[in-house]
């Protein structure tokens, strides 16, 4: 199973293989968290978590101030000393995910492509929330299509895109080159751990103010998976489908060191704008499998 996870047959995920990477996604092992902190708790603003429930956090030896209706008797009386539970309230976890796609995504030199490792990795994640319990959202944006719920309940639905978003149609759309999915709404969110799924290196004027809104109210993570071998492609002609049909375009090593150079500054650029921000920027490779990605984001402390 693992290597058909790593090397799936075809780019195109079904249901089937949805369902299964959620399932696997709940026995996943608690990572203990290298979490960063976020600007929230920097102290230049304070985010105010909901409380539904209590936890215990510690059972130790009674004090006189304690509530003697938290003395655990059991304890107390295999000890000879009288000890009390102490709890503390239970945060309500929320989480949105956010996957922006462009054309390029649909395309891999081993293992898959981009846009499959994505998809994947929005089922784990997903998985992930759901086998918790916590509160869930999302924001699709592949193709020419946007979805968004941010309090969603409906599975099959979240299910049923991310099927949708691997299929290679949505390669022939055209998409802009520039993230461009918030709006006025979502920069509204609080109190969440967001985390964006993009192959995109550049943010739009509109989006980058959106984001630098949220990155006060809520905890980002900016997840890039690229291809590294896609700058050592063969010397040659190729041929690309795009929204305007088919194009071919002529490989030559001066030319590949040109886009990869391109793209890097980009990544560069970016990456020091969300740092800036307060958002956390994860960049992996598509020979990494979606298990090795998710983990990392348990140690990161970006999942529970």
């Amino acid at each position: 199973m693992l290597q058909r996870i790593q090397r799936p047959e075809q780019p195109e995920l079904n249901s089937t293989s949805i369902q299964e990477l959620m399932c696997l996604a709940a026995s996943l092992k608690k990572q203990k968290a290298n979490r960063m902190k976020s600007r929230s708790e920097h102290g230049e603003h304070k985010v105010r978590l909901k409380g539904h429930g209590l936890e215990l956090k510690e059972l130790r030896a009674y004090q006189p101030s304690d509530e003697p209706r938290h003395i655990d008797w059991r304890v107390s009386a295999r000890t000879g000393e009288p000890h009390t539970r102490v709890f503390e309230e239970e945060k309500e976890h929320s989480h949105v995910l956010i996957t922006d796609l462009s054309q390029n995504a649909y395309f891999g030199t081993r293992d898959t492509f981009i846009s499959t490792r994505y998809a994947q990795l929005g089922a784990l994640i997903g998985g992930r929330i759901k086998h918790l319990g916590d509160r869930f959202g999302y924001i699709y944006q592949y193709g020419n299509e946007r979805h968004a719920n941010l309090t969603t309940k409906n599975w099959q639905r979240f299910q049923t895109l991310l099927v949708d978003m691997s299929r290679l149609e949505q390669r022939t759309k055209h998409t802009t080159d520039e993230v461009n999915i918030l709006d006025k709404t979502s920069t509204k969110l609080r109190s969440n751990n967001i985390i964006i799924l993009t192959d995109k290196v550049s943010l739009s004027p509109t989006d980058k103010e959106y984001f630098k809104r949220l990155a006060k109210k809520n905890q980002l993570t900016w997840i890039v998976i690229e291809d590294s071998n896609a700058a050592q492609l063969p010397k040659g002609t190729y041929t690309f489908m795009t929204s305007m049909g088919k194009l071919t375009r002529h490989i030559s090593p001066a030319h590949e060191n040109t886009i990869d150079n391109q793209y890097q500054l980009n990544k560069l650029r970016l990456q020091k704008d969300l740092i800036s921000l307060g958002v956390r920027f994860l960049s992996y490779d598509l020979k990494e499998s979606p298990l090795s990605i998710v983990n990392s984001l348990l140690r990161h402390g970006c999942l529970r």
